[in-house]
């Protein structure tokens, strides 16, 4: 009996490894100028009006930092707003360690700008003292849930039973199951003693096409002050194209 079990034992052993391998996110980053675009729809808790959005990530630069070979992702969101088209850019330089196992992969960041429209770039600062320029909380707290495309924050993935087809503009992608993560952000408020907490769900469909980020994603994005749920948002994200050959829009922000 036991020399009967040892092989079917064996055999499942290897099926389960195999089957966790085919899901985990790869070992390495694409090259400089990969980027993907994706087409959003977001629906806010409590209104039947859907916003819509373009969002693109693109690899723009490789630097060294403190003996860290670190990557600058830029971050380009596209919607109209009454009316008027507006263009947010964000750029991040980040270790790309913390890109490839960090589930929170920005607590790791370096540095970031920013620019809106035809503003000016601006540096932006976190974790600051009231009144001090900058935002009070942490990088993760507010564009963590931006960067789950990346493998890191997608690690700790359970898998879900659903197929995904993706129409795109190069052809088709038809994805057997998809994975099920959650990225988690809390801060205490500073002016007044409250709790605030981001809960960010996701389910995402990753394709090997796909060099970085997933072909397609539900999310749903919650926030809460003191355990109590203020505003919710449930999104879609379909990748419209994606490729090589990305240069940043901020050349001089470095």
């Amino acid at each position: 009996m036991t020399v009967l079990r040892a092989p079917l034992l064996l055999g499942l052993f290897l099926l389960l490894n195999a089957a966790q391998s085919s899901a985990d996110p790869p070992a390495t980053l694409p090259a400089d100028g990969w980027w993907i675009r994706y087409f959003v729809t977001t629906k806010y808790l409590g209104s039947d009006d859907a916003i819509t959005m373009k969002r693109t990530y693109s690899l723009v630069g490789t630097a060294s930092e403190n003996g860290q070979k670190c990557r600058w992702v830029e971050m380009k969101s596209v919607e109209t707003v009454n009316g008027k088209e507006r263009i947010d850019v964000l750029k991040f330089l980040v270790p790309e360690k913390a890109l490839l196992e960090n589930d929170k992969p920005l607590d790791n960041l370096i540095r970031a700008w920013r620019k809106i429209d035809d503003a000016e770039i601006e540096e932006q600062k976190f974790n600051q003292p009231l009144g001090a320029g900058g935002f009070v909380g942490s990088a993760d707290f507010l564009w963590g849930r931006d960067v789950v495309i990346f493998p890191g924050p997608q690690r700790k993935s359970n898998a879900v039973r659903e197929n995904r087809v993706v129409e795109y503009q190069q052809g088709r992608l038809d994805i057997a199951e998809g994975h099920a993560a959650k990225h988690l952000a809390e801060r205490r408020a500073i002016t007044v003693d409250q709790k605030q907490r981001i809960s960010f769900e996701f389910i995402f469909w990753n394709h090997k096409s796909v060099a970085l980020g997933f072909a397609a994603a539900k999310t749903r994005a919650e926030f809460h002050i003191d355990d109590v749920l203020r505003s919710a948002a449930d999104s879609e994200w379909l990748a419209e194209d994606f490729g090589t050959g990305a240069k940043t829009s901020l050349p001089e922000a470095n």
